[in-house]
């Protein structure tokens, strides 16, 4: 059992709700001195006084902190080590919720989170920790693991927090450095964030939404997710996932790996990253069925204009049309978007396929895989879909990666944008936001293919000890054309159940996951 007395914590988001409950209980387990992380100084201050009048002068220190901004994290480790000389426990629990400002919340949320884990795990906790093991504690929410169809924004950031964790808390990791990490997933929990502020969901209607989804008699207090935190700090194995809700003990999760044809003649379709790979298969198979026309969105200028004029020359002029879009800017994807319907009138499919592998870059890969498919998603699904389309029914294919299902030590960073995807996916594709559109939401997780995200990726994971444990899990795998993924993608759109995740590797037939319900994971 890991014992807290005389270690040293940092606490992120510690001066408010969650964040400040597990602080005092640290302080009341025996903590020698906590480094409180916050971006709110004015509460910062007064709660460090608090806490010094409760516990002792020595043991706090208040650093105000963005989290979102990776120089800022890093000086609030430093300023921790050089005040207490020793750092033990990292508990990651800073947050925020507007989905209507989704740049900010992925920002907070999954990049500050990335930050924090991978700043103590690889920087400070192996050099800094005074006993043999230290902790991080990732606070992620209920909303990662069931689906809250009114905020599908913060589900799916929590939903990355999870699979980040799972991650980076293998056997691989925790043998060189130590370190066990893990998450807590709080139900309705007594904080500010309870009283939802306006304009902060993605439509009017998401409020009702929500208010049916969640049962606010189910409301626990900070304490009991605090004293949850401890059990979970002392005894919890690395990699693992908790819940802890109606104020009652936490338990541990365990995890386990008929419809009208849509009829894509005549309908427009816009495919982001369709220049190459995935995206430009899926393309080629969409101009098959006899598609009115496509719009290729990708950041290759060249590339894309050289395909696009191939395509129009081998189906017919002017049925493709490329558009430069970085899909992580918001105004230029939705400029994407204007710049279809005025060419085509209508728009029908959507299918976000733009990706990267670029860990080592981990702010630009969660804004590019993550941000742009939530950008991608909210303006087919609320703004161009419904007006737009040309019959009864729209379609959104999210490509994801089997890294959201499987646990991928060698690409933690890649793995929980792909997470977030399915996340994404599941909550719009809800029947309650079917009943208000008539789009369907779904996802594919393709295995290993043929695409230039895997001849790439070497240089771009955390650092070579990343890159060495890529050939363990890439054992029995057959690399598939990206051919195979697009014809998969095409009976998704004809077939394909409204919220559905698929599979399509080792040049197999595809099949859709099943998810049960977190409770059958009771210990």
């Amino acid at each position: 059992m890991f014992e807290i007395e005389g270690k040293v914590a940092l606490v992120t988001g510690g001066v408010s709700g969650i964040g400040l409950a597990i602080t005092k209980t640290l302080l009341e387990n025996g903590l020698k001195a906590v480094a409180l992380v916050d971006i709110n100084e004015e509460n910062g201050k007064v709660v460090l006084e608090d806490i010094k009048k409760q516990y002792g002068d020595s043991k706090a220190m208040f650093i105000k902190t963005d989290i979102g901004d990776k120089n800022q994290f890093d000086s609030a480790f430093k300023s921790t080590v050089k005040a207490f000389q020793n750092l033990d426990i990292v508990v990651n629990s800073a947050a925020y919720a507007n989905d209507q400002n989704w740049e900010k919340t992925i920002e907070t949320n999954l990049i500050g989170t990335v930050t924090g884990i991978i700043l103590a795990i690889e920087d400070y906790l192996p050099k800094f920790k005074t006993g043999c093991d230290a902790v991080i504690l990732n606070v992620a929410s209920l909303a990662a693991i069931k689906t809250f169809s009114g905020q599908p924004v913060y589900n799916t950031t929590k939903s990355g927090i999870v699979k980040f964790t799972r991650c980076m808390g293998t056997k691989v990791h925790y043998d060189r450095t130590k370190v066990r990490v893990m998450a807590i997933c709080p139900g309705l929990t007594e904080t500010p964030f309870i009283q939802l502020k306006e304009n902060t969901l993605l439509h009017d209607d998401y409020h009702t939404i929500l208010d049916q989804e969640i049962d606010y008699k189910s409301i626990q207090t900070v304490i009991n997710v605090s004293k949850a935190a401890i059990q979970v700090i002392k005894e919890g194995t690395s990699g693992s996932i908790w819940v802890v809700k109606d104020n009652e003990p936490a338990y541990e999760i365990e995890f386990v790996q008929s419809m009208i044809m849509f009829n894509i003649s005549g309908k427009v379709a816009l495919v982001t990253g369709g220049a190459s790979g995935i995206g430009l298969a899926t393309v080629d198979k969409l101009l098959k069925e006899e598609i009115k026309g496509v719009t290729i969105a990708d950041t290759n200028e060249i590339i894309g204009l050289q395909v696009a004029e191939k395509l129009n020359q081998k189906y017919g002029d002017k049925k493709v049309l490329f558009v430069k879009v970085d899909v992580a800017h918001r105004n230029e994807f939705e400029d994407a978007f204007k710049y279809t319907v005025d060419a085509f009138q209508n728009l029908d499919i959507v299918i976000n396929c733009a990706g990267i592998v670029k860990d080592l870059i981990w702010e630009e890969e969660i804004m590019v895989n993550l941000g742009g498919t939530i950008t991608g998603t909210y303006f087919a699904f609320e703004k161009y879909l419904p007006k737009y389309k040309s019959g009864s029914e729209g379609v959104i294919i999210n490509v994801s990666s089997i890294a959201a299902l499987d646990v991928f030590a060698y690409a933690p960073v890649y793995s929980a944008t792909k997470s977030g995807v399915v996340a994404l996916s599941r909550s719009f594709g809800s029947p309650t936001h079917y009943n208000r559109n008539q789009i369907r939401v779904m996802a594919i997780c393709p295995g290993y293919t043929d695409t230039p995200i895997h001849r790439e990726y070497p240089e771009r994971l955390l650092g070579p000890v990343f890159f060495d444990l890529k050939p363990q899990e890439m054992s029995n795998v057959v690399l598939q054309p990206p051919e195979y993924v697009a014809k998969t993608i095409i009976v998704m759109i004809k077939e394909g159940k409204n919220g559905s995740v698929w599979v399509s590797e080792n040049n197999e037939t595809p099949y859709e996951m099943n998810f049960f319900h977190r409770e059958e994971s009771k210990l």
